[in-house]
């Protein structure tokens, strides 16, 4: 009879650590890494866009080739989706589901039933 309820108060122990861990933000470590992906991939997308519209004025005139001026759109094109995908991610980092939270609170509520009984 003490051991189950010596595991029924670990698995108490053990969900509400599960609550803790869903309800805790990301590393430090980690979201500082997403955050400076962010900013570099800010800086990139700014830089080509720059440069687009140079390569564009230039071909407009003549002065370079189209194909040029259109591997510079790609190139914007490109560094958009990855920002954008950064951005996601990095705001994933910060979510929490409440579903997610909600399942292991449930979980600590069975298993508190489970020691009272």
């Amino acid at each position: 009879l003490e051991a189950a309820v010596r595991q029924a108060e670990a698995r108490v122990r053990l969900a509400e650590s599960r609550v803790k861990q869903m309800e805790a933000p990301a590393t430090a470590g980690v979201a500082g890494a997403a955050q400076t992906q962010v900013l570099r991939l800010e800086e990139e997308y700014a830089a080509a866009r720059k440069e687009a519209e140079r390569k564009q004025g230039l071909a407009a005139r003549d002065l370079t080739p189209r194909v040029q001026a259109e591997a510079a759109a790609l190139r914007v094109e490109q560094v958009k989706q990855m920002l954008a995908e950064a951005r996601h991610r990095q705001e994933a980092l910060e979510e929490r589901r409440p579903v997610d939270v909600g399942l292991v609170r449930e979980e600590v509520e069975a298993a508190r039933a489970d020691l009272e009984r």
